[in-house]
Parts: structure tokens; C-alpha cells; sequence
């Protein structure tokens, strides 16, 4: 599937781009100057769980707004 980044006019006048190849997707291709790499500060850092039972604690029972929480392999392991 490809997506394309336009508006009607555009897409009318078969002027449309697409976007992972033009524009990342919507996202800049590089940084602002001054702009700092995430994490910012040390209370960012991605924690990571080593097991589905973890992930899903912290999913399930765990206040996980403001953290990111990594699953190594989750996508195969979670299916």
C-alpha cells in the first residue's frame, strides 16, 4: 500500500507525491536546528519488559501515559 500526501486539487491534477518517498511520512527528514534527539532526559528512557506477562501488567494495571514501554520482539510475540 503506498500513501500519497495531497490535496483534492492536487489529487485531480495528478500532482500528488508519495509520502514515505517525498515527505517521511509527514515527518520532517531532518531536525530543526537546535532540535535534540528523544530522549531528552533521563526520565524518557524506554523501560523494557522482557515478557508478554510484563507487558500486559503494565498495559493492564500500570499507569503507562508519559512512558514508553518496549517489548523486545512484541510484534512476533504478541502476533
Amino acid at each position: 500500500r503506498s500513501w500519497y500526501l495531497c490535496d483534492l486539487s492536487a489529487m485531480a491534477q495528478g500532482d500528488c507525491k508519495p509520502a514515505a518517498e517525498d515527505y517521511g511520512f509527514g515527518q520532517p527528514l531532518e531536525l530543526p536546528k537546535g532540535e535534540l534527539l528523544w530522549p531528552v532526559r533521563k526520565d524518557q528512557q524506554p523501560e523494557v519488559v522482557h515478557s508478554v506477562a510484563e507487558f500486559l501488567e503494565v498495559l493492564h494495571f500500570q499507569p503507562h501515559l508519559d512512558r514508553v514501554v518496549v517489548l523486545r520482539g512484541g510484534v512476533h510475540l504478541l502476533g
